[in-house]
């Protein structure tokens, strides 16, 4: 939990019923409580993909910070993009230890070398340009491009040697 409600901390912000900005240990209560919600997520996540639990956890901590930045403001959003996201890693042969550069260079539009998710999903930094400032458009542009090989890796997460080490 602490993981993640630290980068939560570190890239949300959180107000009280009256709409009043909260810090301290009222911030941290709140991030803790969101955490719990998305880890909760994260574990039904699991069952369904070759990633594990942790390996989802990771992915999603080193999501938030770029998803934000590429104007990405809800956590269902950040939390479905990272599955998908190393759903396709799988299909592609990418290991899911790159998980944190793979995200970082998608959510940048960023085509390099380091980023073999990337170059074959080719989002730019024009496509991200275009949508700038709809967070919705920006959430849909990372699902539409994610959900064809997200689907393959999907199909192939039915087996019982998958499902048993998600388990674990």
């Amino acid at each position: 939990k602490g993981g993640i409600a630290g980068v939560l901390l570190m890239t949300r912000e959180y107000v009280d019923s009256t709409g009043k900005v909260v810090t301290g240990q009222k911030a941290m209560d709140a991030a803790f409580a969101e955490s719990s919600v998305i880890q909760e997520k994260l574990k039904k996540d699991a069952l369904g993909t070759a990633a594990s639990y942790t390996e989802l956890v990771q992915a999603f901590q080193s999501s938030v910070g770029p998803a934000t930045k590429a104007g990405i403001k809800d956590l269902d959003d950040v939390r479905e993009i990272t599955v998908m996201a190393t759903q396709a890693m799988a299909a592609l042969g990418i290991p899911t230890a790159q998980a944190a550069q793979e995200l970082r260079g998608l959510f940048a539009g960023d085509m390099g070398p380091d980023n073999r998710l990337n170059q074959v999903l080719g989002v730019t930094k024009a496509d991200l340009n275009a949508v700038a400032g709809d967070a919705d458009a920006v959430a849909k542009l990372f699902k539409d491009r994610l959900a064809p090989a997200a689907s393959v890796a999907a199909s192939r997460t039915e087996t019982l040697t998958v499902r048993m080490s998600n388990l674990g």
